[in-house]
């Protein structure tokens, strides 16, 4: 689930910040193994920004702040049920 930190669910932030390092050492070990490996986009599986929606400043802080590097490159967001809240 992403925008959990910031987003009054300090688990959620733990765990967001746990996956998003999980992709960065992806990332990194691709890169090892091969080095013309590019990352070309992500793919977002839902449950992206929750209910308490897209504020100033707290895009910074629920994702860029999060995934850093990867979010240099396109996401595609696929909307979870919380999405449409």
């Amino acid at each position: 689930d992403g925008g959990g930190c910031d987003g009054g669910c300090p688990q959620c932030c733990a765990m967001q910040r746990a996956v998003a390092r999980k992709m960065k050492e992806y990332v990194a070990a691709r890169r090892a193994r091969n080095g013309n490996s590019e990352l070309l986009f992500v793919l977002a599986g839902g449950d992206n920004f929750y209910w308490t929606g897209a504020q100033a400043g707290r895009f910074q802080r629920t994702w860029r702040d999060v995934y850093g590097e990867l979010a240099e490159v396109p996401w595609f967001a696929v909307m979870g049920n919380h999405d449409y809240g």
